[in-house]
Parts: structure tokens; sequence; C-alpha cells
């Protein structure tokens, strides 16, 4: 992270390393609420995925305003939002 962070002059907050919402909680909203309190919380707020993202949260991160700053492959990437 430290080599996108310096060659894209990025500098977030926050960094979020995992999101794990149980199978059973999943599709109530709470990944969103989670995700809303960092947001409103904090301005620059990065995360990233690997192949065991599933889709629905990817889904949600483009929801919420993120972008993709690198891609590595098909599901593993480097988001950010600002």
């Amino acid at each position: 992270m430290y080599w996108i962070y310096k060659r894209k002059k990025l500098n977030p907050d926050v960094f979020i390393s995992f999101i794990f919402i149980l199978p059973e909680y999943r599709s109530a909203g709470y990944g969103r609420k989670l995700l809303n309190i960092i947001l409103n919380r904090y301005k620059n707020v990065a995360l990233g995925t690997d192949e065991q993202t599933s889709n629905m949260a990817l889904k949600l991160y483009k929801s919420l305003g993120f972008k993709i700053i690198k891609k590595e492959s098909n599901k593993s990437c480097y988001w950010y939002k600002y």
C-alpha cells in the first residue's frame, strides 16, 4: 500500500483491511451502516479487496462512492474514497 499512497499522493485517514458480516446477517444493511459511520467520520478512506470478496460487497463499495485505484486481479484491488 505504501507504493500506492506515495505514487498517487494519497493519505487516507483510515485503511480498512477486513469487513466481515456473518452470513445470517447479510443483506440486512449492517455493512452499509458500518461503512457510513466510518465515511461520516473520516474524509479519506481506503480499503482492500481480494479474491474472496463477494460480489455483493464489491457492489456496496461502488454504491458508496469508492473507486478502484489499483487492480491486481479480478477482485484483488485497492479502493479509495475521498
